[in-house]
């Protein structure tokens, strides 16, 4: 198969996610994620780009929203209902690590 289009974004783009109305995320470490119109694949149209706190490891789109893989920043949850004005809806923070006490 040859590609369609091709399209150059900031980052190392390292998931892919797909949303409604044909929609696809990409997660890019050292710029977040971006939200892209593939309506037309032969031409698709970057609609945002979403910071966040770390790296961008993953993306994972369910209805209106994507949640981004935020490496120490956790995982944050984006209402995408306006696409090219995403909303941060929620943090989910990871736990911190503790050390297990010294058997003795």
């Amino acid at each position: 198969p040859e590609p369609i289009r091709r399209l150059a974004l900031a980052g190392d783009v390292r998931d892919l996610g797909l949303g409604p109305g044909r929609t696809l995320y990409a997660s890019a470490a050292g710029t977040g994620a971006h939200v892209l119109d593939v309506r037309r694949p032969e031409a698709p149209v970057k609609v945002a780009t979403i910071t966040v706190p770390d790296a961008a490891h993953g993306v994972a789109g369910w209805g209106a929203y994507l949640a981004v893989a935020a490496g120490e920043g956790g995982v944050q949850l984006f209402d995408l209902r306006r696409r090219a004005a995403p909303r941060l809806a929620a943090t989910y923070a990871p736990l911190p690590i503790r050390s297990a006490p010294s058997p003795g």
